[in-house]
């Protein structure tokens, strides 16, 4: 076990610093720089963004990479044997968390268009995780982030969403996460805990530093937990009201800042 955080620290099973950031920041940008450069989602674009990644460490603040999940290396070499657009297993077992980690570029790329919204939220998943479950957790997590970022309330947000949603995202798009005791909250690397945990912790908090250290103090596949809280607190704070300690300390503060800006561009 870890002592409860109550700020951003070093450390951790990488022993990284403080401001430094796993495979789901890695990820983030690589997205980003591909629907910057493409103008568009390009699978063939992305994966190539993020076999570089694995293979050599690009898009590594540490110039290495240090953790993948295997669902996210196994499509990677699927990729890398067949070319592929889509490479995730649609297993239902392979449900991880891998695409939701990423998910903010496409949000911030396409808030105010949901048709491509939808669709670039579903085919980026599908590059490394085909799961219905981790394509509707994606598709749905990109709705609620965009319309915070487009300047709805918070309860308009969080509001139940309808939809055909697979397995367990019906469910949590209905609110199964609003009344649950922290006992009941499993911060896996399974897609459904992942947006449940991410959700309970926004629900539960009011600002952006709140949300992400609860998250991160639910534990097991905290990074992550953390990194999918923090898409949509941070579209609902907005950036101005990220706290700037933390942002100061970022790894490559001005290659993220530029890289949110490009996505922003018209």
């Amino acid at each position: 076990t870890y002592p409860r955080l109550t700020d951003m620290v070093g450390g951790g099973p990488f022993n990284l610093k403080a401001g430094d950031w796993t495979d789901d920041t890695a990820m983030a940008l690589a997205l980003a720089d591909s629907l910057v450069e493409c103008g568009r989602l390009d699978e063939q674009d992305l994966l190539a963004r993020f076999s570089d990644w694995w293979r050599n460490g690009t898009y590594s603040c540490t110039g290495f990479c240090f953790d993948i999940g295997t669902t996210t290396a196994q499509a990677l070499s699927r990729w890398e044997r067949t070319k592929a657009d889509h490479c995730g297993s649609s297993d239902p077992n392979t449900a991880g968390n891998g695409s939701l980690m990423r998910l903010a570029p496409v949000a911030i790329r396409y808030h105010d268009d949901r048709d491509a919204l939808r669709d670039a939220a579903a085919r980026q998943s599908r590059t490394t995780h085909a799961a219905p479950e981790a394509v509707d957790a994606c598709v749905l997590y990109a709705e609620m982030i965009a319309d915070a970022i487009a300047g709805a309330r918070r309860t308009q947000v969080l509001a139940q969403r309808a939809g055909a949603w697979s397995g367990t995202i019906a469910a949590i798009s209905a609110g199964s996460w609003r009344n649950r005791p922290r006992a009941e909250i499993n911060a896996s690397g399974y897609v459904a805990h992942s947006l449940e945990a991410a959700l309970w912790s926004v629900g539960r908090t009011a600002d952006y530093r709140g949300s992400v250290l609860l998250a991160a103090n639910l534990g097991q596949d905290a990074d992550t937990t953390a990194a999918i809280a923090g898409q949509l607190a941070g579209a609902l704070s907005g950036v101005e009201r990220l706290p700037a300690e933390w942002v100061d300390r970022l790894a490559w503060k001005d290659r993220l800042v530029a890289a949110a800006q490009s996505l922003l561009a018209p």
